[in-house]
């Protein structure tokens, strides 16, 4: 017999004695051969597979070179794996068992659900007060009689395989009895209606009345909706319950759509956020997916046609968000040894994956995808560690954090972010939050983002508490925190870079990867008195003229300036501290007492205050001796439309009449042109 034909015995043998194989042990011993299209191509849908199948497979198709021998040292390699290796074998075959049986049950329901149809529309729908009486799902809301019911059974299977999956109980116990919301509560229009008012004005907008009838698995087209309505929007709270009624009753399948969560309860905790380091960031697979890219499109990253990737959010999504987010086994599934990351019945949100039944939101996260998301999470774990017990936390890893990477479904990112920015999912998430922190790292990148100097103009709206963060802790306090006098004189730098890069934030010169967006974006931020539809504000070239968005930058870097302040303060810089407190941040007398209050800088801080609306600070301005009559600060109050701020410089003799320095008009023109009726009335009436 010769060498060859000894060696294929061998092989035959050893596969002959090892029983079936799986899957796994299949898809490695042909990589190891080389002939891996063999299994995509004849054995690929299979679970288990008999040897002697295995063997007349082979046979049937031509070995490669020096095949027997190879073949014996690959089988053995193939059946003898570590134990690491079989446990990420036995996760992708629990997952891809768990997804056969899904797909069974699913059918099931289906034509259980058609039956149900059917007999609904014999019977007539049931009034809504009798649905509120029948049991409910406690993993997930039930579908209506009228209902088809595969968009519920999809989210209540799974809240079933996060309860089945092994260690998601022993891993998420206290984290889910504080900041998980009851799966009852997504099926109570008055619940959902609350966290989908995106301003708490007490009323769904067009734009948010889609985000919150789908959590509903509701998706109606415009005729339907318009011919359902039977009221003018905005929607009141009963109303809405009402519209909801009336489309679970008698809404088309075509019309319907897997459920979602509000995007107001879509939070990752930091416990959530350590696995998916530990699982694809530490172990260093996700780098080596960016070094496999790299080196694949090297050509082009040189001429500049792609980016080179590295571990951070750009290369989160491609390789883990999307994959494990969608119903399809992935290379980043057969990381999960663990199981930490249940099976996706559907497309949806990585926060919907972990969390099906939502998470209450503790902090909003306006961050930069290029960050490396290791530096991104200890920033977010620093703030937690600060932060937890003020906000009723047990500890720093039950904190909830919302990132528009694990938040938004990334497989629809066109619907999820909607028509309107300042009626996207975000500002939801803001209203639904205790506070926000903003992420930078050396370059400052957030700075440089439409969407995130928007976030934060939403913050400032909201009027929600707000932090600048890097991975070594809040901004406001780094200098004061830093140990010893190198680590201050590092934070001193980073802190004057941070100061340098602030000032120079602007809506026309920020970035965006969409124009359309940033179009949309401007198109709401600009001044008042030039707003204008966007193809008019292109045509006339204005949405690269910086001074239609002065207002937007202003409000901007007012709320940036803030902690910038303390972090001057902590340094006892002077010039910082009156830098700050000109660009809008809120102070008091210890702040003041650091500052050269000559009569030039009170007048220069007057005018600010007035600028931005500071009525308290103008009036410490004031009793500091701070000269009304002779200085812009009434023009700047009738400019932004601040009422008593001008009755307060009014009080102080400051002239109605006066002309601003770099002005042609007293303040009551600029108010009548802006459109400030209440403003104009006081100047008028002070004349």
């Amino acid at each position: 017999m010769s060498a060859d034909a000894e060696g294929i015995e061998n092989w035959e043998a050893q596969l002959s004695r090892a029983g079936p194989l799986n899957s796994e042990q299949l898809r490695l011993l042909f990589a190891k051969l080389g002939v891996s299209e063999i299994w995509e191509r004849t054995l690929g849908r299979e679970l288990r597979f008999e040897p002697e199948e295995v063997i007349r497979v082979v046979r049937t198709n031509s070995m490669p070179s020096g095949g027997a021998s190879l073949a014996t040292r690959a089988a053995g390699d193939a059946l003898s794996r570590p134990q690491e290796e079989l446990q990420q074998m036995e996760g992708r075959l629990r997952r891809s068992l768990a997804a056969v049986i899904q797909e069974r049950a699913e059918v099931k329901t289906q034509q259980e659900g058609i039956q149900k149809s059917a007999n609904a529309v014999q019977e007539g729908p049931k009034p809504e007060s009798s649905q509120g009486s029948q049991p409910q799902v406690q993993a997930g809301p039930q579908p209506e009689a009228a209902s088809p019911g595969v968009p519920e059974q999809r989210i209540a299977a799974t809240s079933t395989k996060l309860a089945a999956s092994p260690g998601s109980q022993e891993h998420l116990p206290r984290q889910r009895a504080q900041a998980t919301c009851s799966g009852d509560r997504l099926q109570d229009p008055k619940f959902v209606f609350r966290v989908c008012d995106a301003d708490g004005s007490k009323n769904l907008s067009e734009h948010e009345l889609p985000f919150a009838l789908r959590a509903f698995g509701l998706c109606p087209n415009k005729a339907t909706l318009k011919q359902a309505l039977k009221t003018t929007l905005p929607l009141g709270e009963s109303d809405f319950a009402a519209l909801v009624s009336e489309l679970r009753a008698a809404l088309p399948e075509d019309q319907r759509c897997d459920k979602a969560v509000p995007h107001g309860l879509r939070g990752m905790t930091v416990e959530q956020l350590q696995r998916v380091d530990a699982t694809f960031v530490s172990t260093g697979w996700l780098q080596g997916r960016c070094d496999d890219f790299n080196r694949t499109n090297a050509s082009e990253i040189k001429a500049g046609r792609k980016f080179n990737r590295e571990a951070n959010l750009y290369a989160l999504d491609p390789h883990v968000i999307q994959p494990l987010t969608k119903p399809a086994l992935s290379e980043a599934h057969s990381c999960d040894a663990a199981g930490h990351f249940p099976m996706a019945t559907h497309t949806c949100s990585f926060s919907e994956l972990l969390n099906p039944d939502g998470i209450e939101l503790d902090f909003f996260v306006s961050h930069y995808w290029k960050h490396l998301f290791q530096k991104t999470l200890q920033a977010l774990i620093c703030w937690a560690k600060m932060a937890y017990a003020q906000i009723g936390r047990t500890g720093p890893q039950h904190v909830s954090f919302w990132l528009c990477i694990f938040a938004l479904n990334q497989h629809q990112v066109a619907i999820e972010v909607g028509t309107s920015p300042s009626g996207g999912p975000f500002n939801a998430a803001i209203f639904q939050s205790k506070g926000a922190v903003m992420v930078v790292g050396e370059d400052l990148g957030p700075f440089f983002r439409i969407w995130c100097i928007f976030e934060v103009h939403r913050l400032k709206e909201l009027q929600k508490a707000f932090e600048l963060i890097c991975d070594s802790g809040p901004i406001s306090s780094m200098y004061n925190d830093a140990s010893d006098t190198e680590s201050k004189d590092a934070a001193a730098r980073f802190l004057k870079t941070v100061g340098q890069k602030l000032l120079e934030v602007s809506a026309v010169t920020a970035q965006s990867s969409s124009v359309t967006d940033k179009q949309a974006i401007l198109s709401e931020v600009i001044n008042p008195e030039s707003k204008m539809p966007v193809a008019d504000l292109v045509s006339f070239g204005w949405l690269e003229s910086p001074g239609y968005f002065s207002d937007f930058d202003r409000h901007v870097k007012g709320l940036l300036a803030g902690p910038m302040l303390a972090a001057s303060v902590s340094q006892a810089d002077a010039e910082g501290v009156f830098t700050w407190c000109q660009q809008g941040a809120k102070y008091s007398d210890a702040e003041l007492a650091l500052v050269d209050l000559s009569q030039a800088n009170l007048q220069l801080l007057l005018e600010a205050a007035a600028t931005h609306g500071q009525y308290a600070e103008a009036l410490l301005l004031l009793e500091r001796g701070a000269d009304a009559a002779n200085c812009n600060a009434l023009w700047n109050a009738a400019h932004t439309g601040q009422t008593a701020l001008l009755e307060l410089l009014l009080e102080a003799k400051a002239d109605v009449l006066r002309m601003h320095s770099e002005e042609v008009s007293p303040a009551a023109f600029t108010a009548a042109h802006i459109g400030h009726s209440e403003a104009l009335k006081v100047l008028v009436e002070a004349r």
